[in-house]
């Protein structure tokens, strides 16, 4: 009997794994809280990518239609995407999982070896009034309309009221966030060279290209998945 996948494609190993007949223990797997403090190398405040991988963690959004076989990606690491999380590279399958590649062999390599972006050392926002415009949607709470030129108060927003007491230490909480590789970071770089970075315990997120150009920069709440989960929809909406 020949095994097949719904639209085709012929059988896909990883898939099969995933979806395995006991469905409890699948879900069950999925709800794994994110791995961070007191996992790997005597560190108490780290990502344990391994347990991610082993407990079925997704990092990255799935790569749909894609016709590249993952078992072997699954196998040998043979892709394009990686992530970076706590300094090193890791691979990821067209389902956005960790490959058991990356820990068959030494695919992390060392992100002061390959983690250099053009501009990385002047992050910066495209202008000062850019710049200051996140500053008040998240610290002070205040929407620019452009429709009315004039700001509004939102009940969102403000997720970094209280951390920075200025623009000016706001835009240099940004600069050093996108210039940090703690071992709670998650950073991802799409082939249109959008940035993706985001510190998996403290919910600090933000968004900028490879010039060092900042999108955004701001915080959300990660308790249970949330962070991770946060993340992987970003980067999705690219």
């Amino acid at each position: 009997m020949e095994l097949s996948r719904p639209g085709g494609g012929g059988f896909d190993a990883m898939r099969e794994q995933r979806n395995t007949n006991n469905a409890y223990s699948f879900e069950q797997s999925r709800n794994v809280s994110v791995t961070v403090g007191d996992l790997k190398d005597g560190c108490d405040d780290c990502i344990d990518p391994y347990s991610l991988h082993e407990n079925l963690i997704q990092v990255l959004p799935a790569i749909e239609g894609s016709i590249a076989d993952s078992f072997f990606t699954f196998l040998d690491g043979s892709t394009s995407r990686k992530i970076n999380l706590g300094g090193r590279n890791y691979y990821v399958d067209n389902d956005g999982y960790l490959t058991h590649g990356n820990f068959l062999s030494r695919t992390e390599i060392p992100f002061l070896l390959t983690f250099f972006t053009p501009g990385a050392a002047q992050y910066r926002f495209a202008s000062t009034a850019k710049g200051f415009i996140h500053y008040a949607k998240h610290v002070k709470n205040l929407k620019y309309m452009w429709k009315t030129k004039s700001w509004k108060v939102i009940a969102s927003g403000g997720s970094l009221a209280g951390e920075f007491g200025s623009f000016s230490s706001y835009i240099k909480g940004a600069q050093k966030f996108f210039n940090s590789n703690g071992p709670n970071f998650a950073t991802y770089i799409n082939k249109q060279g959008t940035i993706f970075k985001m510190n998996l315990k403290t919910g600090h997120f933000g968004v900028a290209d490879t010039n060092g150009i900042v999108q955004t920069f701001y915080k959300i709440e990660t308790s249970g998945n949330k962070a991770l989960n946060y993340f992987i929809k970003q980067v999705q909406k690219y």
